[in-house]
């Protein structure tokens, strides 16, 4: 594995919408067409639905793009709706780096971080590894909530010397 290089975010614009969309198709596709569950009609207009560029960042290492995310913030919750990393910038620690970040955000502020992924995509692995949890599973999808660290040190297990 090569060193990490560091990631940025950079908002997203209407324009970069065909650039998330083939992202969305090229990631997407392989793991939910292993589940009989691939509709290219229904997941476009889902994606062209759900895209809000408000809400949405490139993932730029080295001043190229190597993804995108979208992050809806909840009311107690930041819901990282997407993420998608190129396949050539799999494994490099960009997904970890960006999740550290929500994550350290999301405690900041509070809140939980959730998120749903396809059944069978490896990230699974990460976001065990950065303890999200499984609350749910449907036909697809392992729907996941990271909980803060409890900012009451007695329910933290943390006590104050004598």
């Amino acid at each position: 594995m090569s060193a990490l290089h560091s990631v940025k975010l950079q908002p997203a614009q209407a324009t970069d919408a065909p650039y998330a969309e083939q992202m969305y198709v090229a990631t997407m596709q392989p793991l939910l067409a292993k589940l009989n569950a691939w509709d290219e009609a229904y997941y476009i207009k889902r994606f062209r639905r759900a895209f809000r560029p408000e809400e949405s960042f490139l993932v730029i290492a080295d001043d190229a793009r190597v993804g995108w995310l979208q992050v809806i913030e909840r009311a107690n919750d930041l819901n990282v709706g997407q993420i998608h990393i190129e396949r050539h910038a799999c494994g490099r620690g960009y997904g970890s780096q960006i999740l550290r970040d929500i994550q350290q955000r999301a405690r900041q502020l509070g809140k939980t971080v959730s998120l749903a992924v396809v059944k069978g995509n490896r990230a699974i692995n990460l976001y065990q590894r950065l303890d999200f949890k499984t609350t749910r599973e449907d036909a697809t999808r392992v729907h996941m909530v990271w909980q803060p660290p409890s900012a009451d040190p007695d329910q933290a297990g943390w006590r104050q010397p004598a």
